[in-house]
């Protein structure tokens, strides 16, 4: 993989953050919180993300990690499922905020049906023209979807595929966390149920083997034989093509070429014609035109085309499919903008068919670069961020060309001129740092754009907030109506509640690309409000709530105060004058004292810093550090003079009644400080449950009854995860249980990401674990020891968190509130009041596999409606997919090489999972 197009991407914070904004920015008289423009680093999200789940000893993420620790997860049991209303999950949104979506489709027999993918949560379906929602992907499937394309023709119109994979712009970019892709996915039955493609899915999610884990377009053919299925797809470094539907591809760009292109796309006319580019590092860079898939031709401008071009997108004219625009990301050539202190170059260029092949003299090129729009701010000038939102559409029935960006733009004349462009999207036209705000109802970073085939001038847009719809994308002002109602695809950093008054239904999420949000109702349809802009980050409510604590990424602390509507009425930045952002973590923790809440905790890299007077600021509505009423601690962490040289505060806890203040390092280190609220005290360095000094410390929970009571996490793969200790760190038991492969760590054992301890009303304790495969939750830790696994962990609400990744988990003992914040569908709550029953399992059909070892045929046999049986070998890949019917079926696997395979049964509300030896 290329490197520098995987981490050199200094976006602003608004590449992914410019798209926070304050929500009460254009309802006056609530003051306008200013943006954390400019200081997000997309390379700091990505080396924070690998840091904290990396295997230390490679420094990677092991290979086929994702299968593997869901194939591990899914023998964990089940929570029990009746607890006569104790522990009963629900969603609680966000409802109406979408995620960051670069999908979107409308069903050319029906445009009232939609379909959008979030590139973690999933495939989504709308039958109402996107006024309600329902999730397609399976729970236990890959989250990701970055590209959506449907068979047109008639009588085939209910097949559709989608392609995962985001490697531009996801939290897991260049595969430092799970988003790489899992090749495509097809449905047959009009968007129901979708099911992998095998040919595709060859990779091992969490590591870069194969094109195929990382997509930019698909596109199917509309003049394809009744006799065959004709898709290509556009991946990394290749253009592939099938006339099958998927079942085997014909490399027809990019095949063993060497250096391979980074960023490729493909398009279509509706005659049949199609053009593909390929970024310029690559052996066969360039755009291309093909009249049948199989034959190519270069058809880039021979004079004044960029030299050096990254991704290219394309948009065919469908009033004159001869014309083809080009929008592109160009270093050092074409528009420039100085976006949020980042250079930002594009051209756009416009291609006009003659005939021939359509090269030389057979086609003509126009440069229209200059006339993209580049006066008023840097907000109004068009930036598309290196390529990471990039757009280029053709209405029908008109000359308007519409390019997406950070905003989006009209142009009357096909920018054919500087002077016909309107902004109708984004940014709100004449925003400005630090108060910038965005177009009314819509949102920045545009990935996609979509007419309604018989009302052109009905668009919708697919963008980082979501999904969006005009219904006269030609007016001089554009209205937009959000579409996010019910199109669960948020991802969340953490989710805080007030610790003190049961049945408060408020809780403020940190949101990656969205800021901070604020609910104060427990209804699952209630409209969240956004609150601080930036990352949404840490944060602390005190009790009764006289204010709030709020965060952004890298340490911008605001105290504000918050209507029970969720606007914000008064804030101030209150992080101390002193440390660099850069000396934060990408998200920072921040701990409230609970035995006098007017102290905070506020690490800043290797340094630990105490404010005594929160409720003594001022809300001057400023957004500046502040000097006044911080104490810097005299310790500092040590420095690592190596590749892992960063050595970084990464988590804190504060106890009960004691001023007990526990830390945790990004070098596995840990550390105590009594009495911390007065003074100047030294940490105390404990003794190390894990002795790696490269492992991650995500989670420090401390017993709120018992001081000495403290439970440490460590987030990375291949480690032990989860310690105890009962005598104030000095000596720590594993715990882990049957979430840990063994006693030694490593193996399929998830990424355990947080804890949250919570007492019940009878003095017992119920423990809930976040991991990369769900939410798990026990009623006791018992010492995993070589002769006893130890704590016996159960997945709690298999049927709606499912093995989704959960970051951040809170709970409140007055009424037993549980709240788990997941990375890709959103937030879920339940309450507990008393045990759980964890050994009762959640009740499961009966399934009968054999013979096992088996040589030619096995048989599967359930009690029930059909279900889909899954077939994978040793390493993770899919050896067979079949779908069977009511009661069982069977399975042909006298084809298959000897050894260990790994099978899944998947029916309604149920799966079952198991071994097989393949005797040959």
């Amino acid at each position: 993989m290329k490197k520098q197009y995987i981490f050199s991407f200094f976006f602003s914070i608004l590449s992914l953050y410019g798209v926070y904004y304050f929500v009460n920015s254009q309802s006056k008289p609530f003051p306008t919180i200013p943006s954390a423009a400019g200081e997000e680093n997309k390379s700091m999200r990505s080396a924070w993300e690998k840091m904290r789940l990396a295997d230390p000893a490679t420094g990677k993420i092991p290979d086929g990690i994702t299968f593997l620790e869901q194939q591990f997860a899914s023998a964990i049991p089940k929570a029990a499922q009746n607890r006569d209303a104790n522990g009963t999950w629900q969603s609680r949104g966000p409802w109406n905020v979408g995620g960051r979506t670069r999908a979107l489709a409308m069903d050319i027999t029906n445009p009232d049906h939609l379909f959008a993918g979030g590139v973690s949560g999933g495939i989504w379906e709308s039958t109402d023209r996107g006024q309600s929602w329902i999730r397609r992907t399976p729970l236990n499937a890959h989250p990701g979807v970055v590209s959506i394309t449907q068979d047109t023709r008639t009588g085939k119109t209910n097949n559709w595929y989608y392609l995962s994979g985001e490697i531009t712009g996801t939290s897991a970019s260049g595969g430092s966390a799970f988003f790489l892709g899992d090749g495509m996915f097809k449905s047959t039955d009009n968007g129901q149920t979708w099911t992998p493609i095998g040919s595709t899915d060859n990779g091992s999610p969490n590591s870069f083997t194969d094109v195929w884990q990382s997509g930019w377009r698909l596109v199917s053919d509309p003049l394809a034989p009744s006799n065959q299925n004709i898709i290509y797809a556009a991946t990394y470094g290749t253009i592939w093509r099938s006339t099958n539907g998927g079942t085997s591809w014909t490399a027809v760009r990019g095949a063993n070429v060497n250096p391979a292109s980074y960023y490729t796309d493909i398009a279509i006319s509706t005659t049949g014609v199609l053009y593909a580019t390929m970024s310029s590092e690559g052996g066969q860079k360039g755009i291309w035109r093909s009249t049948n898939g199989t034959t190519w031709t270069n058809i880039t401008p021979a004079t004044g085309f960029p030299a050096t071009y990254n991704r290219f997108v394309i948009g065919i004219n469908p009033n004159n499919e001869n014309e083809v625009y080009f929008l592109g990301n160009t270093p050092e050539s074409g528009h420039y903008n100085n976006y949020i202190d980042s250079d930002d170059w594009s051209s756009l260029w416009k291609y006009t068919y003659i005939g021939g092949n359509g090269s030389g003299s057979e086609g003509a090129w126009s440069d229209l670069s200059g006339n993209l729009p580049a006066t008023g701010t840097e907000f109004d000038q068009f930036a598309a961020q290196g390529g990471y939102d990039l757009v280029v559409k053709v209405q029908p029935g008109t000359n308007n060309v519409f390019v997406g960006g950070t905003n989006l733009w009209r142009s009357t004349d096909g920018f054919s001129s500087p002077s016909n462009t309107t902004h109708i999207g984004g940014y709100k036209p004449g925003t400005y740092l630090p108060f910038f705000e965005i177009y009314p109802n819509h949102h920045p970073d545009v990935h996609d754009v979509m007419f309604h085939p018989t009302q052109a001038n009905v668009m919708l847009t697919a963008s980082d907030g979501g999904l969006h719809r005009t219904e006269d994308c030609t007016a001089a002002n554009v209205v937009w109506t959000p579409l996010n109602r019910g199109y669960q695809t948020t991802q969340f950093y953490t989710a805080i509640i007030e610790k003190s008054t049961a049945d408060d239904p408020t809780i403020i999420g940190g949101l990656q690309d969205n800021g901070n949000f604020f609910v104060n109702s427990t209804d699952p349809v209630s409209l969240w409000k956004q609150t601080v802009n930036g990352d949404g980050s840490f944060g602390a409510i005190p009790d009764g709530k006289p204010y709030y604590i709020l965060s952004i990424q890298q340490g911008r602390v605001a105290k504000c105060a918050i209507d029970p509507q969720g606007n914000v009425t008064a804030f101030r930045r209150i992080d101390p004058i002193g440390p660099n952002k850069n000396d934060y973590m990408f998200i920072n923790p921040l701990a409230l004292d609970p035995t006098d809440q007017n102290i905070l905790y506020l690490p800043a890299g290797r340094k630990l810093y105490r404010q005594n007077n929160l409720a003594g600021i001022g809300l001057t509505n400023e957004w500046d550090s502040i000097p006044q009423g911080w104490t810097l601690f005299p310790d500092t962490l040590e420095a690592f003079n190596d590749q892992n040289a960063a050595h970084k505060f990464s988590a804190m806890a504060v106890s009960n009644n004691t001023h007990r203040l526990y830390l945790g390092t990004t070098r596995g280190k840990l550390f105590r400080i009594d009495n911390a609220n007065a003074g100047s005290p030294s940490m105390t360095a404990l003794t190390l449950p894990n002795t790696v000094n490269t492992t991650y410390i995500s989670c420090l929970a401390v017993d709120p009854d018992n001081a000495d009571r403290v439970i440490a996490i460590y987030s990375n793969y291949a480690v032990y995860s989860i310690f105890l200790s009962e005598n104030g760190g000095d000596t720590w038991k594993k715990t882990g249980g049957n979430l840990e492969t063994n006693i030694s760590g490593g193996g399929a054992s998830p990424s355990v990401r947080w804890m949250s301890i919570l007492p019940l009303p009878d003095g017992k304790r119920k423990y809930f674990c976040g991991t990369s495969t769900g939410l798990f939750s026990t009623d006791t830790l018992i010492e995993h020891t070589t002769t006893t696994q130890g704590t016996q962990w159960v997945m709690e609400s298999p049927d709606l968190i499912g093995s989704s990744v959960v970051d951040y988990i809170d709970s409140r003992r007055s009424d037993g509130l549980v709240v788990a914040a997941t990375h890709g569908i959103g937030l879920f709550s339940a309450n507990f009041t008393t045990t759980s029953a964890v050994n009762q399992q959640k009740e499961e059909v009966q399934v009968r596999i054999y013979p096992n070892p088996v040589s030619e045929i096995l048989r599967v046999q359930y009690e029930g409606d059909d279900a889909q049986f899954v077939l994978y070998n040793s390493t993770g890949n899919r050896v067979k997919d079949v779908r069977l019917g009511a009661g069982g079926g069977n399975i042909v696997v006298n084809n298959l090489p000897k050894g260990i395979y790994y099978y899944e049964i998947i029916g309604k509300k149920w799966k079952k999972t198991g071994k097989v030896v393949v005797s040959g």
